[in-house]
């Protein structure tokens, strides 16, 4: 029997909510957290486009949990902004069903889908496997068939066949993530967006030991840059890395002062 958490006067069902379901066999709490972020950096990034607004523009409110199977959740965008109307809610809602459904399906760049999106939705779909079998996704209009493999296979195909340009620069953040096992890399999560930026460093004249220094630190990587013709990053050749001081470690207000009247 499905346990609600709202009551059952509330509208729960329609076009303005969107309903994620899985069907486990056996899943752990870190593969379920690392499963709604992926899920929520992909309705994000959908509803930024949408909106054409900042990505914390739209909240997204679990109004129903239905425990039957499959596991249910239903969920409900609200704006956050005023710039944001309540009426684009709907259009977002169906285009992430209606896109998730259509790149599932071919290899076509849903409307709304940006490079972000589609990697997130690649991500999504190694997600399934023989403990967690179903994951799909619907609105009041639609239901996605069953996410496979295919999925990330369609959204690498688009990718593939977007053009990568190449400049020299800089992007800052916070640095997370330092993998040496094969491909050598680390990610710096965007200051403004947030998002995830891979950073190469296999050749450079970077220490692992310095990056290690450097984990859960505001950094400056500087170097290639990959990105597509919309301007998102793909990935950064890096080849110079500077740590920011902690706050902590800045100098105080009277220090300063000090300095200036000598």
């Amino acid at each position: 029997m499905a346990n609600n958490t709202t009551s059952p006067s509330a509208k729960i069902d329609g076009d303005d909510l969107l309903s994620f379901e899985l069907e486990p066999v056996e899943i752990t709490l870190g593969q379920l957290i690392k499963l709604s972020e992926t899920f929520l950096g992909l309705i994000r990034e959908v509803a930024s486009e949408v909106t054409q607004a900042p990505r914390d523009a739209v909240r997204w409110v679990v109004v129903d949990v239905q425990r039957a199977s499959p596991i249910t959740y239903k969920l409900r965008p609200e704006p956050v902004s005023r710039e944001v109307p309540r009426s684009q809610m709907p259009t977002l809602v169906t285009a992430v069903a209606s896109g998730i459904k259509k790149l599932q399906e071919r290899p076509e760049r849903p409307p709304y889908f940006t490079d972000r999106a589609l990697e997130r939705a690649s991500e999504l779909s190694h997600f399934v496997d023989e403990r967690l079998p179903i994951l799909r996704l619907r609105n009041g209009r639609t239901v996605t068939p069953d996410l496979s493999r295919q999925l990330a296979t369609n959204a690498a195909q688009v990718l593939g066949e977007a053009e990568e340009l190449k400049s020299y620069g800089t992007v800052e953040g916070r640095l997370e993530t330092l993998s040496v096992h094969g491909k050598r890399y680390f990610n710096v999560y965007d200051d403004l967006t947030g998002e995830k930026i891979e950073c190469l460093f296999a050749g450079s004249d970077i220490e692992t030991e310095e990056i290690g220094r450097a984990v859960d630190r505001r950094v400056s990587v500087q170097g290639e840059i990959a990105y597509r013709e919309t301007g998102e990053i793909i990935r950064v050749r890096a080849e110079e890395l500077e740590v920011f001081p902690r706050e902590d470690e800045l100098p105080a207000a009277d220090d300063v002062f000090g300095i200036l009247a000598e």
